[in-house]
């Protein structure tokens, strides 16, 4: 925990950004009802009941040093999905950094063997 916070007190070099990645598993609900509309005095109305829409998967990051974050809604998500969107922020969010500083929970599905069964060799050893 101690070198978790050592990494937050660094000072911010855009050479090597401090990136807090999850992930998280979301109901969706919908309505039975269209909402009631809202009339003077009067605000929208919203019925109580819901009806399950399925679930969704959020992959989540954010840089806390210059608030810049991001989100990719999934169906499901697995390790290989996990190292997509690493390789996106290497490649597309962050192309100029020489290292990602990455601070996530220790789930299955951060682990740098997923970078070798989604990408070649060469390309899972860079973005380790």
């Amino acid at each position: 925990m101690e070198d978790v916070l050592d990494v937050y007190e660094r000072p911010y070099d855009p050479a090597r950004p401090v990136i807090c990645f999850d992930e998280t598993r979301k109901e969706l609900h919908g309505s039975p009802r269209p909402d009631l509309p809202a009339e003077p005095g009067t605000p929208t109305r919203q019925d109580y009941e819901y009806k399950k829409n399925g679930s969704a998967s959020l992959l989540l990051w954010f840089e806390p040093l210059t608030g810049t974050r991001g989100v990719s809604v999934r169906e499901q998500h697995c390790g290989v999905d996990v190292a997509e969107r690493l390789a996106y922020l290497a490649n597309e969010v962050y192309p100029n950094a020489e290292k990602i500083v990455l601070v996530c929970d220790n789930l299955s599905t951060h682990k740098a063997h997923f970078l070798y069964e989604r990408f070649s060799p060469e390309e899972a050893h860079r973005l380790k």
